[in-house]
């Protein structure tokens, strides 16, 4: 296999990953959990009890998310946000961690 031939596999398998994952964490809607965006170039994954940093220090390998939870068998704690949504879930957080 050249080498252009395994970029281009490894990217097939990333967005069949990536298309996998958001349609088992949103029951086959696809959707942001927030607002309803459903433009999959926008959707990405969250983590719900805002703990990505230490699961990427437990788990280095999850740094390709979607692959990841595939291989995981979609473990809970997970769900899809848009990037406007999981941005504002965070600047939020930053805001009230500021304000206590």
């Amino acid at each position: 296999m050249t080498r252009e031939n395994k970029v281009k596999w490894s990217r097939q398998r990333n967005e069949a990953h990536k298309l996998a994952a958001i349609n088992v964490l949103t029951n086959g809607e696809g959707t942001c959990r927030c607002c309803g965006q459903g433009d999959i170039d926008v959707l990405t994954i969250d983590h719900i009890n805002d703990d990505g940093a230490k699961h990427r220090q437990e788990h280095p390998s999850s740094g390709r998310i979607y692959n990841w939870l595939v291989s995981q068998e979609y473990p809970p704690g997970f769900q899809v946000l848009c990037m406007n949504c999981n941005v504002k879930k965070e600047v939020l957080r930053r805001r009230a961690r500021y304000l206590v």
